[in-house]
């Protein structure tokens, strides 16, 4: 079988469906500038219809412990294109990488799918656990 490298593969939502990656930046409050500076950088160096840059949060909101900012992605090539980047310049910030499947389980997307780019962060999962009943068995989580 041969994949194509102009679309995601499912189980991953199609693009017309929505974004298929997020990409959560996390940082503390000391860290507030510094994350502030590297989501300027992310805007000013992705234009781009396929990356969607989301407001800087100063607390925790949803399953995320930590203050963070979210960056959305919609296309195989800006994938490509910003986690590659990413790896080198989140100037020691931590990032939680998630699809979203075609099913919409987001406790398995947020747990089970997640991608990690330095140390793991702690989620609340019971906000995710609420909308998708009990969570899935455990599973070594991969870092990057």
């Amino acid at each position: 079988m041969v994949i194509a490298t102009d679309k995601f593969v499912a189980p991953i939502r199609p693009t017309e469906e929505g974004n298929a990656w997020d990409f959560h930046i996390y940082f503390t409050l000391d860290q507030i500038e510094l994350a502030a500076s590297l989501r300027e950088q992310v805007i000013n160096e992705f234009v781009s219809p396929g990356i969607k840059v989301y407001r800087l949060w100063d607390k925790p909101i949803g399953p995320h412990t930590l203050p963070m900012f979210e960056v959305d992605v919609f296309t195989t090539q800006d994938f490509g294109a910003f986690i590659s980047w990413l790896v080198f310049n989140r100037r020691g910030l931590n990032v939680l990488v998630h699809p979203h499947t075609e099913k919409g389980n987001d406790l398995h997307d947020h747990q089970v799918s997640a991608l990690w780019i330095g140390e793991k962060v702690d989620l609340n999962l019971d906000v995710l656990k609420r909308f998708h009943g009990s969570p899935p068995p455990p599973v070594a989580a991969t870092t990057v």
